[in-house]
């Protein structure tokens, strides 16, 4: 998806603007480092864990926000560490945004609700939900494009946070689950985590983000549950993105012990009965 390299922020909001627009060979070989050094002293998952891992990645020519020179880096690095790069979406005349058949924006266009809806050079509607859903988890099933026979459920995201409060971690008291039918009868279920971008919680626009990302049609017809986290505005946090330049003052935001990282694993690990590996 679209995303700047990891932790390309250090803890500083200028770097987190500078890291959006391009990365250089020589920041991107000390974003390496420091990736390499964590997963020696265990604050994050073994860097084996990405070899052959697939990834999809997406940026449009128009995006002003995260330029596709970052996008490019964060492809080398993930290459780097021999994981598996399979697609990467950079054809399109796109602003900043998520990508999806039901998007409420123009794919040129960077505007609230930030759901771009574009097409491909045979002019036909882009799915790529599709592709990146086909590769994660096999051969799919037609999707449902009539009414979904799963239901969005509210989530009390309280429980998750450490202390009961998930206020306290600029996230919202409530996320969202979708849940399949076949899922909500005790069916065993794929699950997919999806984050929302800064201005997409539910705080900025209502349940756009959950219904018109294109994953629930996909997900109801395929057995997949989904789980869609809420982080909300704070004062080191105007447009309710997740942590990822050090905004709640938590210098391990980037690693296990991250506030909102434990609270989102816990979140995983209850959907999946207890295990969050190999989750999407």
């Amino acid at each position: 998806m679209r995303a700047s390299g990891y932790y390309c922020a250090e803890d500083d909001l200028f770097k987190a603007v500078n890291c959006s627009l391009k990365t250089s060979k020589k920041y991107l070989a000390n974003l390496e480092k420091i990736t390499t050094s964590w997963a020696g002293k265990g604050l994050i998952d073994p860097l084996q864990n990405l070899r052959n891992e697939p990834i999809y990645l997406c940026s449009g020519r128009r995006d002003a926000t995260v330029h596709q020179a970052a996008v490019n880096a964060l492809r080398s690095y993930y290459g780097d560490f021999g994981a598996d790069v399979f697609q990467y979406d950079n054809q399109f005349a796109a602003g900043h945004g998520w990508e999806s058949p039901y998007g409420p924006a123009q794919c040129n266009l960077t505007q609230s609700p930030f759901i771009n809806l574009c097409y491909d050079s045979s002019h036909r509607v882009y799915d790529s939900e599709q592709v990146w859903l086909s590769r994660f988890l096999g051969n799919l099933q037609p999707k449902n494009e009539a009414t979904l026979n799963g239901a969005v459920l509210p989530l009390n995201q309280n429980e998750f946070a450490s202390g009961g409060g998930a206020a306290g971690i600029s996230m919202a008291g409530t996320g969202y689950v979708f849940v399949p039918q076949i899922c909500a009868s005790g069916a065993a279920c794929g699950l997919v985590l999806a984050l929302h971008g800064c201005a997409q919680g539910d705080h900025a626009i209502g349940k756009t983000f959950i219904n018109d990302a294109g994953i629930n049609q996909w997900a109801d017809s395929n057995n997949i549950v989904v789980l869609y986290p809420q982080a909300v505005a704070s004062p080191s946090n105007l447009f309710g993105c997740w942590d990822w330049w050090g905004y709640l003052g938590d210098s391990a935001y980037a690693q296990k012990n991250g506030q909102q990282i434990k609270a989102l694993y816990k979140m995983v690990a209850r959907a999946s009965g207890g295990s969050a590996t190999r989750v999407r």
